[in-house]
């Protein structure tokens, strides 16, 4: 089977979905698919398991006048002879309209985008999550509650594109896939039919996280707390610091990788408390680097005060035998085993997130065993070999193969 994926960026400066397109690839091209990628950005690198990528700039404008992309896309369908499209973070509801018109099309659900034009369900300026259906009153909310771009032309924008994805719903070709149970939960709630939602948890390479695949860092010890993720108010890194203040012990480092524009009110926050010296920006990093930041960390730490619809950097810490303390929101409770392979928090509470973290750092031994825990949970549901079959049944689905293949003693399966 011949899948062609649709997406803003599928390098590594693309974040999580682009990692799920790379590790899918892998996995599924050694099933016998052919996975092809069209990218608004040129790829850094080729990529393993994936034969072509076509850059279409198109894909990352939600201005629907310009129609070039059409005859390069069409190309590349017919070229590539693809049986189904799988569509991710495209902003040109167009294209998507366009290849669900043709060809059996899976859209990946990697944010609120379908019912919320802000994408986040968060609002920043009171910290709530939202529980309104997409409409006119988001247009002031996005004043009154920063939920959203407040320039009027592209505000506009983002309601009626958030209208023109509900619509697709109603397309026989169209099947969704979830991140979590969570985020399903949400869409079907908001009018999509629950009878085309998959759920298709996130994953990680566990080849990755190896001890062989580690870069070291000059300058960092073994002896530190991790945050790993985009710097913005929703991830609630703020409360970290406030808990990380109260912290009895004063050895322990704390290390924020990742970047973002909420970076200057975090160094701001650090200075105001006093931890400059105990506090540590290393910006992104990837690769080899991440690995050695997960495989030498104590803990991960995941503080988000807005619904995650899933929460990869838990998977890569389970992966690498680490405890993760982490808030109760969103789809994290479908991967953090509360009290077995870490805890769960509630969002905002430093004292209970102080208390957690001081719990681990004093009994070793615990955070050993919970990490170890997580390691054999991840093994059993969250490798990009599990994921890979999951998606494989859903392709199967929506090109209608699923039916065909019943009928096809298992002995003689074939894609």
């Amino acid at each position: 089977m011949n899948i062609l994926h649709l997406d803003q960026d599928v390098g590594t400066k693309g974040g999580g979905v682009a990692s799920f397109i790379r590790d899918s690839a892998v996995s599924l091209s050694s099933r016998g698919f052919s996975i092809w990628v069209a990218s608004a950005a040129e790829p850094d690198r080729v990529y393993p398991g994936i034969e072509q990528v076509e850059v279409l700039p198109q894909i990352n404008d939600a201005a629907i006048s310009d129609t070039s992309w059409r005859g390069r896309l069409e190309r590349l369908v017919n070229e590539a002879a693809i049986d189904a499209v799988h569509v991710h973070e495209v902003k040109n509801v167009a294209i998507t309209r366009y290849v669900a018109e043709r060809l059996p099309t899976v859209i990946h659900l990697h944010n609120y985008g379908i019912i919320c034009p802000g994408n986040d369900l968060f609002h920043n300026s009171s910290e709530d999550i939202c529980q309104r259906k997409a409409g006119f009153g988001c247009l002031l909310c996005a004043y009154t509650k920063q939920c959203n771009n407040r320039h009027p032309q592209r505000l506009w924008q983002s309601l009626t594109n958030t209208w023109k994805k509900q619509s697709l719903a109603a397309m026989p070709n169209v099947r969704f896939v979830a991140g979590s149970r969570h985020i399903r939960d949400r869409v079907v709630a908001a009018g999509i039919p629950a009878s085309k939602v998959d759920v298709v948890w996130y994953a990680a390479d566990p080849d990755r996280l190896d001890a062989e695949n580690c870069r070291p860092i000059s300058g960092v010890s073994d002896d530190y707390v991790l945050y790993s993720g985009r710097l913005s108010k929703s991830k609630g890194i703020t409360y970290l610091l406030d808990a990380f203040s109260r912290l009895r012990t004063k050895s322990t480092r704390l290390l924020l990788v990742g970047d973002g524009i909420y970076r200057s009110e975090v160094e701001r926050h650090v200075a105001k408390l006093g931890l400059g010296d105990r506090v540590t920006l290393l910006g992104w990093r990837s690769g080899g680097e991440l690995t050695w930041l997960y495989r030498n960390c104590q803990m991960l730490v995941v503080p988000s005060i807005w619904p995650e619809v899933f929460g990869i950097v838990g998977l890569e810490a389970m992966a690498a035998a680490k405890p993760v303390i982490a808030t109760e929101v969103g789809g994290i409770p479908e991967w953090l085993d509360h009290e077995v392979s870490g805890y769960l928090v509630p969002p905002r509470n430093v004292e209970s997130l102080t208390s957690r973290l001081e719990e681990l750092l004093a009994d070793t031994d615990r955070a050993s065993a919970m990490g170890q825990a997580g390691r054999q949970r991840f093994v059993k549901y969250f490798t990009t070999d599990v994921q890979a079959e999951k998606l494989l049944t859903v392709y199967r689905t929506v090109t209608g193969r699923e039916a065909a293949d019943k009928e096809v003693p298992a002995c003689t399966l074939s894609i």
